[in-house]
């Protein structure tokens, strides 16, 4: 029976669903600066979902900005 890691080091063994769908994408890159990246309004705390690993408006697809970004990322145009 394997355990799993408690505290932070079980927060970084979490992998980005979609490196693993579509493998990994431009080195360096992070979630954060995607443009498909977004959030929901209307909550006290910003819940990040990204389309291609879908929404359940549940916690389940919640989606990191500190995982590294996928191969289809596409770098965001911010103002």
């Amino acid at each position: 029976m394997t355990t799993l890691p408690l505290g932070r080091d079980a927060f970084n063994q979490v992998v980005n669903p979609c490196v693993q769908l579509y493998g990994p994408g431009p080195a360096g890159k992070r979630c954060k600066t995607c443009d498909r990246l977004y959030y929901r309004p209307g909550s006290a705390r910003r819940y990040y979902k990204c389309p291609l690993h879908g929404d359940t408006h549940g916690a389940g697809t919640d989606h990191r900005v500190s995982w590294p970004a996928c191969a289809k990322y596409q770098e965001a145009v911010r103002p």
